[in-house]
């Protein structure tokens, strides 16, 4: 994207008044169905106090006791579904949209928000330049980080506040797969090959794939002490979930699994367990940080692929993807 061509939008205010959310307690047991549904891939599942929400051509939510899912935002012509399609805060849900670009006009990426039950969606912001692929949004209070993975020389990265007014920040390198930040406010950014962090006005290499003969390969996640991360090593065809301190220093392996299709995300529950889904079988482990304790807390269908996972105080969520023959894709939960 070109800086010089972003808009300020207006920002967006809520066409209804935000809901009164009534906290729902799960109520799984075992692995439950919350909903199905002929949905191409659940990858991106989060959690609120009352529902879950997940992306399946458009972002849905369903109670997290189950039932009938409802759409809160609908899919769009461009880009959907790209990694983190959404993000969730108190009251809105954000995504991006895509127009392409004629021989006249240029490509143009548009910040969309929506109440969180569905009402009227709005523009909050547009930012339009030679680049419109490669983008996600990342959560950090109630501004929203965009940014451009690549497909030119200058990949672009904003800040987008609630009134849709757009602060330009430092590039980033060049195919980013993935961008988040820290509880501490660091920014990390990760490439197939080097994980780096954002110092000051540029990135510097934190960790490097070539010191493990690794590929980098899903989202960055964090706790007080660490930055956790998935890797894929083509010679031995197994991935792994790793850890390496904030402070630097040696890369822990915590988990591994055989094949490609070992890890579709994995997330924290701040208690020092991580819950990550196995695609083949569609299973989701319990592991705690040091590595110790691997169990499998939910099981979903055989014929599809554990994908996007959440947890909250209770209970473990996760999205399937992959379904044969028209098979229906679920939205499960477990408890923890």
């Amino acid at each position: 994207m070109d800086a010089a061509a972003t808009i300020d939008g207006p920002g967006y205010e809520a066409s209804c008044a935000p809901e009164s959310e009534t906290p729902v307690t799960c109520t799984a047991t075992t692995t439950t169905v919350l909903t199905s549904g002929y949905y191409p891939q659940v990858d991106q599942v989060a959690v609120d106090n009352a529902y879950v929400y997940f992306d399946a051509l458009g972002v849905w939510r369903v109670s997290k006791t189950g039932g009938t899912p409802s759409l809160v935002a609908s899919p769009t012509e461009q880009g959907w579904p790209v990694t983190d399609v959404f993000t969730l805060d108190d009251v809105y849900v954000s995504w991006l949209t895509y127009t392409l670009g004629t021989a006249t006009t240029s490509p143009l990426t548009t910040v969309m928000r929506a109440p969180k039950q569905g009402c009227a969606a709005g523009t909050l912001t547009a930012l339009s330049g030679p680049f419109s692929n490669g983008l996600t949004l990342v959560p950090s209070s109630d501004d929203l980080y965009v940014y451009s993975g690549g497909d030119g020389p200058a990949p672009a990265f904003y800040r987008v506040s609630a009134l849709g007014a757009v602060i330009t920040l430092p590039p980033t390198p060049w195919l980013v797969m993935s961008l988040a930040q820290s509880d501490d406010g660091v920014i990390y950014a990760t490439t197939e090959l080097v994980i780096y962090r954002l110092d000051g006005t540029s990135y510097v290499p934190f960790v490097s794939s070539n010191d493990y003969h690794v590929q980098f390969a899903g989202p960055l996640r964090f706790d007080a002490n660490n930055v956790y991360f998935i890797t894929y090593d083509p010679f031995d065809d197994a991935a792994s979930i790793a850890a390496v301190p904030k402070a630097g220093g040696p890369t822990t392996i915590i988990a591994s699994a055989a094949g490609t299709l070992g890890f579709g995300d994995f997330t924290l529950d701040g208690a020092g367990h991580i819950y990550a889904t196995q695609r083949e079988p569609n299973n989701v482990l319990r592991i705690n940080v040091d590595g110790s304790g691997a169990t499998i807390v939910g099981s979903g269908t055989s014929e599809e692929q554990g994908i996007g996972v959440a947890v909250d105080d209770v209970c473990v969520y996760w999205g399937s993807s992959g379904g044969v023959d028209d098979y229906a894709n679920h939205v499960y939960a477990a408890p923890k």
